[in-house]
């Protein structure tokens, strides 16, 4: 299966996607909802982090597909965020550009 990502007007796509930035959007909601807890889960070595985050990037990309699915390349927006996600919520950022934001939410199939 192919991914189809979508350029940015003026953003070469080697550099950042449609779909690489509704990934860091999402990212940014989840930190704020559930960063801190990700975060302390970590810190005291609960057992099972990777189950939180898994939780927490199918409850973002479920509410995101409810409302705006289909516009873009899901599967490429789950990928980009899969693949970054977790570093996000450890080391959460605002970007100021979108180098950053194509770096931090690689688009592996690209």
């Amino acid at each position: 299966m192919k991914l189809n990502y979508h350029k940015i007007r003026n953003i070469p796509m080697e550099v950042c996607t449609c779909e690489q930035k509704i990934a860091y959007n999402l990212a940014f909601r989840a930190h704020i909802s559930y960063g801190d807890k990700y975060q302390q889960a970590v810190k005291i070595g609960f057992c099972c982090p990777h189950d939180l985050l898994y939780q927490i990037l199918q409850t973002e990309f479920s509410a995101y597909t409810r409302q705006h699915g289909g516009k873009y390349d899901d599967d490429a927006i789950y990928s980009a965020l899969q693949s970054g996600l977790s570093e996000y919520l450890l080391h959460p950022f605002i970007a100021s550009d979108y180098e950053a934001i194509g770096k931090a939410f690689p688009a592996h199939y690209l």
